[in-house]
């Protein structure tokens, strides 16, 4: 088994298995006829790459995967940092392509800043109204507490707009960018402006990737990145 899987290895690099596509990988796997299995099968070669034959069908991931050398190109198989970084150089980019892990790492990214702030805005909050309580005068409570409200709504509003509006922009961007990625318009971001919109466009957010949708491709080219994969 160890020399086969060397050999698979060997053919692999010959095959073009470093691509993103992984159809070398799964050429290699074909002509080596591995056993279907019900759990992954996994072979490291010495060129660091992954073999994971999926039953009922040969689905192969070759890892890790190389970033392509400018921001115009989607980065399939980004990792968490590549996909946070990418989701700011392209703050405002509505035009071109995103794949589904720039998109969802992105997501996860804002759901982690979206946690933090929440929890220091709620101890601010909670701050300022005993503040204001223990500061005011005892005699008249019902304006302490409308003074507590109101200091405490205010500092809620203001930061909730220091930590969602920088992460606004890009949002829709990278929402975009998905879109077209599954050939759709980015047009399709507005369903999530109607009642239960927003569900139809997280399920057009996790569809597969539509090569026909290299039409939305920006024909400006972005900044080439300063560190790509080798």
């Amino acid at each position: 088994m160890a020399d086969r899987l060397a050999g698979c290895s060997r053919a692999a690099k010959h095959r073009g298995c470093g691509s993103n596509s992984g159809y070398g990988a799964r050429r290699v796997v074909d002509r080596l006829r591995l056993p279907i299995c019900t759990t992954p099968r996994r072979c490291l070669g010495p060129s660091n790459w992954i073999l994971i034959a999926w039953s009922p069908m040969h689905t192969v991931y070759d890892a890790p995967a190389r970033e392509p050398a400018t921001l115009n190109l989607p980065f399939y198989g980004a990792s968490f940092g590549a996909s946070v970084r990418r989701f700011f150089r392209k703050y405002a980019v509505f035009t071109g392509r995103a794949s589904r892990s720039e998109f969802w790492w992105a997501m996860l990214f804002q759901y982690i800043v979206g946690t933090i702030a929440g929890l220091v805005l709620a101890v601010v909050v909670i701050a300022v109204m005993a503040s204001v309580i223990l500061g005011a005068d005892q005699t008249e409570p019902a304006g302490t507490v409308l003074k507590a409200t109101v200091a405490s709504t205010l500092v809620m509003v203001v930061g909730l707009g220091v930590f969602t509006l920088p992460l606004l922009l890009p949002s829709i961007a990278v929402t975009v960018r998905r879109l077209h990625d599954t050939n759709r318009s980015g047009w399709w971001y507005l369903i999530s402006l109607i009642p239960f919109g927003g569900y139809a466009l997280y399920v057009f957010t996790a569809l597969e990737t539509d090569a026909a949708g290299s039409r939305f491709d920006s024909e400006h080219s972005l900044p080439q990145l300063e560190h790509t994969a080798s």
